[in-house]
């Protein structure tokens, strides 16, 4: 497993390995600045600018953008919470690998009716507990059904690609996540 640092809501620097979900409250500018792993974020409430590869989209609450790494962004709001899946590719089960080959990274979409559905997997993850492999797949699974919920809600996903595997491996993978 690779090992993630990031920020906590509290504002300390956490370690976790595999897959990291954070609750970020921005105010202010955030830099540019780019990742060695994938990131899905949605904004929970605010709003700002969203700036992906240098193209500039309006980010309200609903916006959700997907970046893999290599792709560099920055955030420019008075104030706006974000909600922040993050994963390295290598943590994914195949079927989950095997949709983001078919998906063309960056994305951005709004989530609409799907908000309610990403917060409450984005809930449960968070209140999983403890430690040892059966918690390492409960967060897995969560995460890569929060995952799929952004993806579905996503702009310029490749249609053809994504059916042809979707039909396969995502319903490999949600039976796989259901399952266990």
């Amino acid at each position: 497993m690779q090992t993630l640092l990031y920020h906590s809501r509290a504002g300390e620097i956490v370690k976790t390995s595999g897959v990291a979900l954070t609750y970020s409250r921005l105010t202010g500018d955030y830099p540019l600045h780019g990742h060695d792993y994938y990131e899905f974020e949605a904004v929970v409430s605010g709003e700002g600018e969203h700036i992906i590869n240098g193209v500039l989209r309006h980010a309200a609450a609903g916006d959700c953008w997907a970046l893999s790494p290599g792709d560099y962004h920055r955030v420019n709001c008075d104030k706006m919470e974000l909600i922040n899946l993050r994963f390295y590719k290598s943590e994914l089960l195949d079927s989950f690998k095997a949709v983001l080959d078919a998906t063309k990274f960056p994305k951005s979409g709004n989530l609409g009716e799907n908000m309610g559905e990403f917060m409450r997997l984005t809930e449960n993850f968070a209140a999983v507990g403890g430690s040892g492999v059966y918690k390492h797949y409960e967060r897995l699974s969560l995460a890569m059904l929060a995952l799929l919920t952004v993806l579905n809600s996503l702009d310029n996903i490749d249609g053809a690609n994504l059916k042809s595997v979707g039909s396969e491996y995502v319903k490999g993978a949600a039976d796989y996540v259901y399952g266990r």
